[in-house]
């Protein structure tokens, strides 16, 4: 078994008398370590975005002034492009064989388009 010797007695009774400032001393860092850590909630400002309406020029529009304002459905203008492409055609002709035909007569149909087109 382990013998104190009186130095041993000694160191122990002088680290017991210094043991409250040490225990002050880390509670201090403690407490700075919490006031720096402490956490502040900051508000964001909330971005409002107003919205104006402009007017919109949409390639229908442009399109209808190309052909003297005559109204077309879309769907069959385009469907007459690509029918004319189809049938060996190139687009870009198609496409000016297809305003001009549109400029006469507002086509109802794919078919009757067609039709006129092989009579011219």
């Amino acid at each position: 078994m382990y013998e104190w010797s009186d130095i041993d007695v000694a160191g122990f009774i002088g680290f017991c008398m210094v043991l409250p400032y040490i225990l002050d001393f880390l509670n201090k860092q403690a407490a700075r370590a919490n006031q720096a850590t402490k956490i502040v909630t900051v508000e964001k400002p909330v971005i409002q975005y107003k919205y104006i309406d402009r007017p919109v020029i949409s390639s229908d529009s442009v399109k209808s002034n190309k052909i003297n304002q005559v109204q077309k459905d879309l769907s069959i203008f385009n469907g007459c492009i690509q029918c004319l492409v189809s049938l060996g055609m190139n687009k870009s002709g198609a496409k000016k064989k297809t305003e001009e035909m549109f400029k006469t007569k507002n086509y109802g149909s794919v078919e009757s388009f067609l039709l006129d087109v092989y009579k011219k």
